[in-house]
């Protein structure tokens, strides 16, 4: 099955996509400005073009977009879309491509352009078109267009609302948006992000206990600055018999 990958989204310093043409662009915008939901689909139809998107928002005004092309055919169910972009998304921030895990766990944006990540980019691109033409099965001939509904016609689902009515406006009206606002990161994602938000935890609380012992017993405190100035090492003398141990991470 014929189809094309597109990869957008607001990153370190702006909008960016690649690759770039000047049709799309005022589609996935049009996407990022009406994803009103942490994940959605967006479906564009031109003409027999069909544009399903996929945004991820990330911290700030930070989004990640992925979007596959078809042409004279349409997808019949959202269902695997979901999870294929899901699984992305969790293959993208685990290897660092593109977006990443910050130190409380939550997805960023770990690029300035998407040109400037072009490797890692055609890989995501070759990666998502394979799976893709595996799709077919989901697929069918896309129906003449309504010419009873305007072309600008926007309609907005759930996730779990029907999925026939979802489907038919995919192919009836000029653009639909499928929110998914929970149960949006794959049971790995959510195990890493559980981890880093874990330990990002016991860091801070380790710190402010290491100023408060500081602070209390400054004169005590005796420290080892390592060479390259990210550990610190040191220890606050309680007796004679106990030392409390003091470790700083930078």
């Amino acid at each position: 099955m014929n189809n094309s990958i597109y990869i957008f989204g607001n990153m370190q310093q702006g909008y960016t996509q690649y690759p770039v043409d000047n049709t799309t662009l005022g589609i996935f915008q049009n996407f990022a400005l009406n994803a009103k939901a942490q994940t959605q689909i967006a479906v564009h139809r031109d003409g027999a073009l069909m544009y399903y998107g996929y945004i991820r928002k990330m911290g700030g005004e930070q989004y990640i977009g992925l979007c596959v092309l078809l042409n004279n055919v349409m997808f019949t169910t959202v269902t695997p879309l979901f999870s294929l972009f899901e699984k992305t998304i969790e293959m993208l921030a685990e290897k660092g491509l593109l977006i990443k895990f910050d130190i409380r766990g939550n997805i960023i944006a770990n690029t300035q352009h998407l040109y400037m990540s072009k490797m890692e980019v055609d890989s995501i691109s070759d990666w998502l078109h394979d799976r893709i033409s595996h799709f077919e099965r989901y697929t069918s001939p896309i129906p003449p267009i309504d010419y009873g509904v305007a072309s600008g016609a926007v309609k907005v689902f759930s996730h779990q609302d029907n999925l026939q009515t979802i489907v038919e406006s995919t192919h009836t009206n000029g653009s639909t948006f499928i929110l998914k606002t929970e149960d949006y990161n794959t049971v790995n994602l959510d195990s890493y992000q559980s981890v880093l938000a874990t330990i990002s935890k016991k860091t801070k609380n380790f710190k402010d206990r290491f100023r408060g012992l500081r602070k209390k017993n400054n004169s005590k405190v005796k420290t080892f600055q390592s060479p390259n100035k990210q550990l610190q090492i040191g220890y606050v003398q309680v007796s004679q018999k106990e030392k409390i141990v003091l470790l700083q991470v930078y």
